[in-house]
């Protein structure tokens, strides 16, 4: 049996690992014209997105994503880099990613915790968490560093819906663009 392997993500280059992906994967089972639709279906959501984020001003305006979740008393944040499919999608979509933390190879991740963010500036930060989770950032209510940040006292905490596959590919990203201005601009 024939095997196909595919290199899932790539910090280097998130988005265009994705579209090869696409296209890798059409060729194996003969579906060209339908990879070629859909990476044009992205390509026009991140489009979109972009738009909606010059029209209301965002452009260039520093950004951030992460999750987080507790460890013990502690609240662990999962940070976004530029190298991570979604953090290269928001830069795609003119904002600019904040975090200054060197992600891993493949999925473009870091961790930080609540001091860390003191380095970000008044920044859009956005996070996804679970239901069934505990919401670790809500935790941080009442934590003096975190009610102490820029973008804390500026009402900039934007949750993104959930549901949204951060390490998915094509459909993930439309529902990411969408959530993402969304959030930011309402």
């Amino acid at each position: 049996v024939p095997v196909l392997v595919v290199r899932a993500a790539a910090a280097e280059r998130p988005v265009d690992q994705m579209r090869d992906n696409i296209r890798l994967i059409a060729q194996a089972v003969g579906k060209e014209p339908e990879a070629d639709a859909l990476v044009e279906r992205v390509d026009a959501a991140i489009a979109e997105g972009t738009q909606a984020m010059a029209d209301a001003g965002l452009e260039g305006q520093p950004f951030t994503l992460a999750d987080a979740w507790m460890d013990g008393n502690n609240v662990s944040i999962r940070a976004f880099t530029a190298g991570s499919l979604m953090g290269a999608v928001a830069e795609e979509m003119g904002l600019v990613n904040a975090w200054d933390l060197e992600g891993d190879a493949d999925y473009g991740l870091a961790i930080t915790d609540v001091e860390g963010l003191t380095n970000l500036g008044d920044v859009q930060f956005t996070y996804y968490t679970n239901a069934a989770e505990v919401d670790a950032i809500a935790e941080l209510d009442g934590n003096p560093i975190w009610e102490g940040l820029p973008f804390v006292q500026n009402g900039n905490v934007h949750r993104l819906p959930e549901g949204i596959w951060m390490f998915g590919g094509p459909l993930s990203v439309e529902q990411f663009v969408d959530a993402t201005v969304e959030a930011l601009t309402n």
